[in-house]
């Protein structure tokens, strides 16, 4: 069974608004609305690869986070495991830009 680890941010607003990414065309599941992230490259920490993840998909700089949750689901279908950790973003700097074309609110 393959294994795929992701990270996710949640990122919120003054008003306690969550930000979310619509998955780009071309893309698994694309269409869809998710918090911003992606996979854990080889040599990564979960915080580090959403550093990465924020700046190729939104342009945000990531200052600080914290681990928030981890969830883990099995695709028996696909015979893939996933492991999301999700962490709470609480400082970035940058206004969100779409640089995949995903629209994102």
């Amino acid at each position: 069974m393959k294994k795929i680890a992701v990270a996710a941010g949640l990122i919120t607003n003054e008003r306690g608004e969550y930000l979310l990414a619509q998955r780009p065309r071309g893309k698994a599941h694309e269409g869809l609305w998710e918090f911003p992230g992606g996979k854990i490259e080889a040599g990564e920490n979960a915080a580090a690869a959403l550093a990465r993840e924020l700046k190729e998909e939104l342009d945000l700089e990531l200052m600080s986070s914290a681990p928030h949750a981890v969830y883990t689901h099995v695709y028996a279908q696909e015979e893939l495991a996933l492991t999301l950790k999700v962490l709470r973003v609480t400082e970035w700097r940058g206004v969100p830009l779409g640089l995949e074309g995903q629209a994102h609110r």
